[in-house]
């Protein structure tokens, strides 16, 4: 809730015109069970587990942390979720904020659980399915960009970080609504977010410059697909500690494996040779080097 009230006073003083970047953190919701003590106590985390975490799990930092504390701190994280859920509190006040901040140029879209140490140590209880509600973070962000647009804010750049999107993936008013707001992207990063490549293939991005992938297993399939489907304005791509998705035709059936920048380049052998892009990166390094930089001039991009 303060960071809602942050924003909003943000957009209405005087560093308004100065704000060219949003950073927004989306959390994963408490189980609305954990605002009784008897639910909270009997079902989610009973005290045998919290007794058994002392012992296995716990630092030392954590082990001053009571049951009653424990108890506490869901249960207020989980009231005020639900306060926002049921007041609206979250898009009212995107809405509401982007459009007076006149030099928005950047959105930065973070999703995870927020919660510190050393409560995390067992928040896998009492958090619902986090994919499950991302979705619905994204479509309110998308429509208060929507908003901004309207107002002729033109958000240029777009990084989403930690979306694992199993629900909104099939829903297509998301996506929809994500297609409009994105319409002025030009750099489009994807950071841990391995699904997100599939999801944005048939998405329009009529001005998407550069796309910057990271910190996540890559399909080159789905690669490959979402470059070509933007062909006509992609021009420049950067990976960054990226692992390949392998499908074998063993027992062991699809494996994980770190890419190393020779095999990404034979992977990605066809998009090199295809004509579409300016410049690859791959892996940055010091004083603005990279593990791997090629360029494609002009007569290489429309040899195809």
């Amino acid at each position: 809730m303060a960071g809602f009230n942050c924003l909003l006073q943000a957009s209405q003083s005087w560093i308004a015109p100065y704000v060219k970047s949003i950073s927004y953190e989306a959390y994963e919701l408490v189980d609305p069970l954990a605002m009784d003590w008897d639910s909270f106590r009997s079902y989610l985390y009973t005290p045998a587990e919290y007794v058994r975490d002392r012992r296995d799990l716990w630092t030392s930092r954590g082990r001053g942390v009571t049951y009653s504390k424990v108890y506490s701190y869901f249960c207020a994280r989980c009231r005020e979720q639900q306060e926002i859920l049921r007041t609206d509190r979250d898009i009212i006040t995107l809405c509401a904020s982007l459009p007076r901040f006149a030099n928005l140029r950047a959105i930065h879209m973070r999703f995870g659980d927020g919660i510190p140490p050393p409560f995390r140590w067992f928040s896998g209880r009492v958090l619902l399915d986090g994919p499950l509600s991302f979705g619905s973070h994204l479509e309110k962000m998308a429509t208060a960009m929507i908003v901004a647009k309207k107002t002729g804010i033109s958000i240029s750049e777009f990084r989403i970080t930690g979306f694992y999107p199993r629900v909104a993936s099939e829903d297509p008013c998301v996506w929809d609504l994500t297609a409009e707001a994105l319409s002025n992207v030009e750099e489009l990063h994807v950071i841990d977010s391995p699904a997100m490549m599939e999801c944005l293939v048939p998405i329009p991005l009529p001005r998407l410059r550069r796309l910057e992938l990271g910190s996540c297993w890559l399909s080159c399939a789905h690669l490959e697909a979402f470059i070509y489907a933007h062909a006509s304005t992609l021009r420049f791509l950067h990976l960054e500690d990226i692992w390949l998705l392998q499908v074998q035709n063993d027992a062991d059936g699809v494996r994980l494996s770190l890419a190393s920048a020779k095999s990404v380049l034979q992977s990605l052998s066809r998009v090199r040779r295809s004509g579409i892009l300016q410049e690859l990166t791959i892996n940055r390094r010091q004083a603005g080097h990279y593990e791997v930089h090629e360029v494609f001039d002009k007569a290489e991009r429309y040899l195809s």
